[in-house]
């Protein structure tokens, strides 16, 4: 009988010292934080973009990806500042990118009616940019969240075939575009990762 006594205290230290010992790493688990994801958007002046995107601390993530703005495809890539790990946080984010020279025509023929609208100046359309955006982020830092930003955009553009939209024998060179503009994004992360 003292034996079996013995030998259940026994059973009860090692599975306490088991759960003990297995009770650090489901924390540590659970308190791991994702580093890679998915970020979708739609904004002004980028358009629609998907992107990856990198957080290797919970207050610092990278972004990285492809655009589509119905005129043409482009990249851009962006750095966000965090200040807390939670469910509702704002975020300071900073973006740069270029989309690629594409026809407008097609674009200014829907907004305008006008089906015979070709235009030498919308023919080779292209723009840089760089924003700054101050947002706020809402849902799970660990899974998913949504996030709206709003802020400013330099855009830089240059629109060739300003001679041949002229006619004649006048000396034309490219037009130089540049301004500062409001722009707004719209968007959601998931992390996998």
């Amino acid at each position: 009988m003292r034996l079996d006594v013995n030998l259940i205290a026994l059973v009860a230290i090692v599975s306490f010292a088991g759960v003990v010992h297995a009770e650090p790493s489901i924390v540590a688990r659970s308190e791991r934080r994702p580093i890679l994801g998915v970020q979708l958007d739609v904004g002004v002046p980028e358009g629609a973009a998907a992107s990856l995107a990198v957080r290797p601390w919970h207050w610092l993530r990278f972004h990285g990806g492809m655009m589509y703005n119905t005129v043409s495809l482009g990249v851009e890539g962006g750095v966000s500042l965090i200040p807390f790990y939670s469910w509702i946080t704002p975020a300071l984010t900073l973006e740069a990118g270029r989309f690629f020279p594409g026809d407008a025509n097609g674009m200014a023929r829907r907004i305008s009616g006008n089906s015979t609208l070709n235009s030498p100046l919308l023919r080779n359309v292209g723009y840089t940019f760089g924003s700054a955006y101050l947002g706020l982020e809402i849902g799970s830092p660990k899974s998913l969240c949504f996030f709206l930003r709003g802020g400013v955009s330099y855009v830089e553009s240059s629109l060739s075939g300003l001679k041949e939209q002229i006619g004649g024998n006048v000396e034309a060179s490219d037009l130089k575009l540049r301004g500062v503009v409001p722009s707004a994004k719209l968007g959601l992360m998931l992390y996998f990762l």
